[in-house]
């Protein structure tokens, strides 16, 4: 599944959104978005994943690649690129979009674009959730960070889903593609060291020291993680290493790194494509990565206040699920 995006939705259940590619002609493919609901057991000694496909909201410009996130007791679609030919090829072009799913209902909601009420078409957004809130940052298609005249072109939104309304910080200067702090964890590309960034009400804050999970040789690596109690969970893998992906309990106060049990991946030797995660329950992880999905359950001592990375035997478990994913 290309471009897949992952919300919870409660009771062992995740919507996901991903791309497939529609054939209507000889060299013409067009991209379509795709929505269904994985539903997975929650016993600890079952793996099964099931899919359900569902309807999506209205997409008249056949957005795709939408980025999922659960905001309160919705889950919010938002940002993707439109595709239009040319020479005779369908190109991608950054678009506005957002929709809002109701998780009681299974309603969609389609927000329209409003100039200047709503965020702007931004290139390749950063977008996460903070519990009530979405928060959207980014500068406009074809403008850098900062102009010839050293002005920042960014800007940092947030949506309310109680008010249903944006407010902007524009003026906060430089933003990064991603908060560590949001509880919805986060995924993200990087070259060594893995710069950490907190955001709180428009101003985003560079932390130091950064944290330094892979050695200094060039390579680009991918990284997702998520909050446990006081730590963080982090699984990491480099572009060169077929996907395989390392387990690390890491405190990001005294910077303690402690391997945990290695993911039971199978060897991949094709284009590497970027693992998805997503947290289904307060201690089961859902990992979707090529040819392979995993039921990981966390032992709940990892979120209590007496579990200090200095401590041994703070480990999870993992097994292979059983789906038609």
């Amino acid at each position: 599944m290309r471009d897949l995006s992952l919300a919870p939705i409660g009771d062992g259940q995740v919507l996901a959104c991903y791309t497939e590619s529609e054939k209507l002609g000889r060299l013409l493919y067009l991209p379509v978005p795709k929505w269904t609901i994985l539903s997975l057991s929650l016993d600890r000694s079952s793996g099964c994943l099931a899919t359900e496909k569902i309807e999506g909201p209205i997409n008249p410009e056949g957005v795709y690649r939408m980025k999922l996130h659960r905001v309160g007791d919705t889950v919010v679609a938002y940002g993707g690129f439109a595709p239009r030919v040319e020479e005779g090829r369908y190109r991608s072009h950054p678009a506005w979009y957002m929709a809002v799913y109701s998780i009681s209902t299974g309603e969609w909601e389609t927000c329209p674009y409003v100039e200047g009420i709503v965020p702007p078409i931004f290139d390749t957004p950063a977008s996460f959730s903070m519990g009530d809130t979405l928060v959207v940052a980014g500068t406009p298609p074809g403008e850098g960070l900062i102009t010839l005249e050293g002005e920042y072109t960014s800007s940092t939104w947030e949506w309310s889903v109680y008010s249903r309304a944006w407010t902007e910080f524009s003026d906060e200067g430089q933003w990064w593609d991603n908060a560590v702090d949001c509880p919805e964890g986060f995924s993200k590309m990087f070259y060594n060291p893995l710069t950490r960034t907190t955001y709180r009400e428009g101003v985003w804050e560079e932390k130091y020291p950064v944290w330094s999970p892979c050695p200094r040789d060039g390579r680009r690596y991918h990284v997702i993680g998520f909050p446990l109690g006081r730590n963080e969970i982090q699984l990491v893998t480099s572009e060169e290493d077929g996907g395989v992906y390392t387990a690390w309990l890491f405190d990001p106060v005294s910077m303690d790194l402690v391997p945990l049990q290695p993911l039971p991946l199978p060897e991949y030797n094709g284009f590497f494509s970027p693992a998805r995660a997503v947290m289904v329950s307060p201690t089961t992880m859902l990992f979707l990565a090529k040819r392979v999905s995993l039921v990981v359950n966390i032992d709940p001592f990892m979120f209590s206040p007496e579990c200090i990375t200095s401590m041994e035997g703070c480990v999870f478990s993992a097994n292979v699920a059983d789906s038609d994913y």
